[in-house]
């Protein structure tokens, strides 16, 4: 993360657009993680059904 504000810098941004791109950054970041969240979710729950010996897709309850 050093050589962020050093090309700000050198773009010549304004502080307006830096924050701009700051936003856009953590949104971003957030998104990734939430989907890499919901990727690990699932494979846990793989993995427990797979422990457990349990198919996946359960029939439907009559």
């Amino acid at each position: 993360m050093k050589n962020s504000t050093n090309n700000y810098i050198k773009v010549g941004l304004t502080n307006e657009l830096k924050t701009e791109i700051r936003k856009k950054a953590e949104t971003l970041i957030i998104r990734d993680v939430d989907e890499i969240m919901k990727a690990l979710r699932q494979v846990k729950m793989k993995k427990a059904f797979t422990m457990l010996n349990v198919p996946e897709k359960r029939p439907a309850r009559y």
